[in-house]
């Protein structure tokens, strides 16, 4: 078990039934789940995807955000602000890099494993962050982002906040592939029905070289955003 700020939350003990089922549901296959994490398949695959960046938390940044949201959650006093000063930091940095290729200046949030869509301040702000507090702030109004953090920590890993430049896209560009033994199997709207033009499926051919270094023949599910060029999202690993 890993204890958090010395002395103080142990989230076993802690948290409620709901996050430790999540966790230990989780903990079996977390090998194959880090595997989707964007930190974890970005850098080989930077050129074919969305851009992003990465910045990996410390554990006692990890564990400092447990605490906070535990404390939030339990109406007990926050931690002073100065235990957040390097996170605030980095998304500031993250933030702001994010921004300049973004065609409104904005920015997306998002741990490598999942985004705290969950998070009413983000969806309030139509899921758009403009700096490093307001970042914090959405990290810790998320229970999807706690429950991610306690997996993290009982399976002591480092995870990554990642931020990705805003991009405003119809609907109609975003696609779900399937892939098996390093082919697309299927390749459908993620919103809406019908299918992906001729174009769409030429320009995501022209990335699969990459996705075979990088994964093999493991058996995928993938979400892009298709326009001119095929730009890489989210990765799942289907098989163990």
């Amino acid at each position: 078990m890993i204890q958090t700020v010395p002395g103080r939350l142990l989230w076993r003990e802690e948290i409620e039934s709901e996050t430790n089922a999540y966790v230990r549901a989780h903990m079996a296959r977390f090998a194959r789940l880090r595997e989707t994490y964007v930190e974890r398949w970005f850098p080989a695959l930077s050129e074919a995807a969305v851009p992003a960046w990465c910045a990996e938390l410390t554990a006692v940044e990890r564990d400092v955000l447990i605490e906070e949201r535990w404390r939030q959650t339990h109406k007990r006093p926050s931690l002073q602000l100065s235990a957040f000063d390097s996170v605030v930091e980095r998304l500031e940095r993250l933030v702001r890099l994010a921004q300049t290729q973004s065609p409104i200046g904005a920015a997306f949030l998002r741990l490598g494993s999942r985004a705290p869509l969950d998070s009413p301040q983000l969806r309030a702000s139509s899921l758009q962050v403009d700096g490093g507090v307001e970042a914090l702030d959405v990290l810790l109004d998320s229970q999807r982002v706690f429950e991610d953090l306690c997996l993290a920590q009982e399976c002591d890993y480092l995870p990554s906040l990642v931020v990705r430049p805003w991009l405003e896209v119809p609907l109609r560009i975003e696609l779900r592939a399937h892939l098996a033994g390093g082919e697309f199997a299927e390749v459908r709207p993620r919103y809406g029905t019908g299918g992906p033009s001729p174009d769409a499926l030429i320009a995501m051919q022209r990335r699969l070289p990459a996705l075979a270094a990088h994964f093999g023949s493991r058996r995928l599910r993938t979400d892009w955003i298709v326009g001119s060029e095929a730009w890489l999202v989210d990765v799942d690993v289907l098989d163990s």
